[in-house]
C-alpha cells in the first residue's frame, strides 16, 4: 500500500489521466471510421434497391424481387438506424479526464481500500477489463523478476 500512495505523485496521476484521454480519443476516431462504413453500406444497399424498384416500375414482376426488396429495405433501416446514432455521437466532443478526478477517485480507493478491503477490491474490480494479475517485483536491481508461473514450472 506503501508503494501505491508514493506512486499518486502528480506526474503519474497526469500521464494516466492523458492516456485514459487517449483511450477515448481512440473510440471516438472508431465511432467516425464506423459512420463513413455505414455511409457506404447505405449507398450500396440504396443502389440495389434502386435497381430493384426500376425494374418493378417498368413491369417486371417477380415474387423473388418483392422478397429481396423487402430485405433490402429492412437491412438499410437498420444500417439508417445505427448511421443516425453514431452521427449523433461523433457530434458530440469526447470525454476528457481531469487529473484532479483520477487524484479525487485514487484517494476514495486508498481509503476504502483502509476500511474495507472486499469492497475495495470489488470497487478495484469493476474498472479492470480481465483478471487482476499481480507479479512480485525485484527487491534489490540485481534480482531477477520470476513469475508465478515461472517459479511453478522450475519447481516441477
Amino acid at each position: 500500500m506503501t508503494k501505491f500512495r508514493e506512486a499518486m505523485t502528480a506526474p503519474m496521476i497526469e500521464a494516466l489521466a492523458r492516456m485514459v484521454n487517449a483511450q477515448f480519443e481512440t473510440v471516438f476516431q472508431s465511432h467516425d471510421a464506423r459512420t463513413a462504413e455505414l455511409a457506404g453500406e447505405m449507398e450500396r444497399l440504396e443502389g440495389q434497391a434502386s435497381h430493384l424498384v426500376r425494374f418493378l416500375a417498368t413491369g417486371g414482376d417477380s415474387l423473388a424481387v418483392r422478397v429481396e426488396l423487402r430485405a433490402i429495405e429492412t437491412a438499410l433501416a437498420g444500417v439508417r438506424a445505427e448511421w443516425a446514432t453514431n452521427e449523433k455521437a461523433s457530434a458530440l466532443p469526447p470525454p476528457r479526464v481531469h487529473p484532479a478526478w483520477v487524484m479525487a477517485t485514487l484517494e476514495h480507493l486508498d481509503a476504502l481500500l483502509r476500511r474495507d478491503p472486499r469492497r475495495a477490491k470489488v470497487a478495484i474490480l469493476k474498472h479492470l477489463d480481465g483478471d487482476l494479475v499481480i507479479l512480485p517485483r525485484p527487491s534489490s536491481p540485481g534480482e531477477r523478476l520470476r513469475s508465478a508461473a515461472a517459479q511453478k514450472q522450475t519447481a516441477s
